[in-house]
């Protein structure tokens, strides 16, 4: 009885030794995961920096270039995937709001 006890004992602090190892892993990954997350920002959100212009097809079938550098406007990407039934259904809110944008401000591009 006292050589199951002890075995049963062993058993529990290897496990908790192998959570504690595992948890120290995952800690360390996701501190990993964080500099590269904000090293991403940095790099996107300098000052000056500027995209290359993107080249696209309309909802309305045309052909369009944006070039998001231009500081005249602010613009909002939708992106819709006729394959996705979550889009296809928000649709109908998302035209409703993008006829509320005030179009001096605002540059709108569905895709």
């Amino acid at each position: 009885m006292r050589i199951l006890k002890d075995r049963s004992q062993i058993l529990l602090v290897v496990v908790g030794i192998i959570l504690v190892v595992s948890n120290i892993f995952l800690i360390l990954k996701n501190i990993q995961i964080q500099k590269q997350v904000e090293q991403s920002k940095q790099f996107v959100t300098d000052e000056g920096y500027k995209f290359s212009e993107l080249r696209f097809k309309g909802l309305d079938g045309h052909d369009e270039t944006v070039n998001f550098s231009e500081k005249k406007l602010k613009t909002l990407l939708l992106v819709f995937s006729p394959s996705c039934n979550y889009c296809v259904q928000q649709y109908p809110t998302w035209t409703e709001l993008v006829g509320k944008i005030d179009y001096n401000h605002w540059r709108v591009l569905a895709v």
